[in-house]
C-alpha cells in the first residue's frame, strides 16, 4: 500500500469511525483489502473503485442527504448539482476528449523513430485545447517538453492542463483567428524542416526577425496574416534564428493527433 509501518500503527491505534456512507465504505474497504491480498485489483482499478463509491454517495446517497441537511436551501431548490456534473456534462466530456487526443498524439510521437529529427535545442512542445478555452490553464501540454532519450522522442511526464505556457499562449492567439485550430506544436525551424512542412501541406508565415516572447511572436504574425483566409486548415509560423535564438516552426492543426501524424510525416520525409 506504499505506507510506512508507523502509519499503520497510527491508523490501528486511532481508528476513524465513518459517519457518512458507513455501509458503502465498509463494503469498499473489504473489496480493496481482498484485492490487495489476492492481487486481483491493480492500482488503477482500486482508484476506480474508490471514485465510484464517492460518486454514488454524492448522487442521491448519504453525502447528498447529509449535504441537504447542513445546507437546507439545497433541498428546497431540489439540488441536482452532483448528478448534473457527474452524468456527462459537455464541459467534462470535452476536457476528457482533449486529454485523450493528447495522449494518443504523444503515443504516435514516441512510437516514431524519425521524430527526433524535428527536435530543436529547446526541445519540442505540443499543446491542445477545447473550443471555448480562453486561458492557458484550459490548454493541455507536456510538462518539461518532448525530449530525446536513447535516440527516441519521449514525453517526460503525462499531459497536464496549464503546462507549456509559452506554446499555449501562441495556440490561444491562433484559435482566435482560425476557429478550427485546436492544437499547436513547436519543432525545429531549419530550412529542410520548413521545406518538408510545405510539402506536407502547411501554409507558412515567416516572421521578419527573431522573437522570443509569445506576445511578440503573435503581434508580428498578426501583421502578416492574409486579409482573407484561404481554404487550407494547416498553418504554420516560422520564427527565424538570430543571436542566441535558434529557428523554430509552430505548426497548427485541428487536433494534437493530426499534428503528431503530420510531424512524423515531415520527419520521415527528411531521409
Amino acid at each position: 500500500m506504499d505506507i510506512t509501518q508507523a502509519a499503520v500503527s497510527k491508523y490501528l491505534s486511532n481508528p476513524i469511525e465513518a459517519t457518512i456512507g458507513k455501509r458503502q465504505i465498509a463494503a469498499l474497504a473489504e473489496k480493496l483489502a481482498n484485492g490487495l491480498v489476492d492481487g486481483s485489483l491493480s492500482s488503477d482499478r482500486m482508484v476506480t473503485e474508490i471514485c465510484t463509491t464517492c460518486i454514488m454517495l454524492r448522487i442521491g446517497g448519504d453525502i447528498c442527504h447529509r449535504h441537504r441537511q447542513v445546507v437546507p436551501s439545497l433541498g428546497e431548490a431540489g439540488c441536482k448539482i452532483c448528478a448534473d456534473l457527474l452524468s456527462g456534462q459537455e464541459s467534462f466530456r470535452n476536457r476528457a476528449g482533449v486529454m485523450d487526443d493528447m495522449e494518443r498524439a504523444v503515443n504516435i510521437i514516441e512510437q516514431s523513430r524519425a521524430f527526433v529529427r524535428l527536435l530543436p535545442q529547446v526541445r519540442a512542445s505540443l499543446v491542445a485545447c477545447e473550443k471555448d478555452a480562453e486561458t492557458v490553464d484550459r490548454v493541455i501540454g507536456i510538462p518539461g517538453r518532448i525530449t530525446d532519450i536513447g535516440s527516441r522522442a519521449k514525453a517526460p511526464a503525462p499531459p497536464e492542463f496549464g503546462a507549456s505556457q509559452h506554446t499555449a499562449q501562441i495556440l490561444l492567439w491562433a484559435k482566435e483567428r482560425f476557429p478550427s485550430i485546436r492544437a499547436c506544436m513547436c519543432i525545429a525551424g531549419t530550412d529542410d524542416v520548413v521545406d518538408a512542412a510545405k510539402r506536407a501541406g502547411f501554409e507558412i508565415i515567416t516572421l521578419a526577425k527573431p522573437a522570443r516572447e509569445a506576445a511578440q511572436i503573435a503581434q508580428m504574425a498578426t501583421a502578416l496574416l492574409p486579409k482573407k483566409q484561404r481554404r487550407t486548415r494547416l498553418y504554420a509560423i516560422r520564427v527565424p534564428g538570430g543571436l542566441g535564438v535558434e529557428p523554430v516552426l509552430y505548426l497548427f492543426g485541428v487536433s494534437a493527433m493530426e499534428l503528431a501524424t503530420k510531424a512524423v510525416e515531415i520527419a520521415e520525409s527528411l531521409d
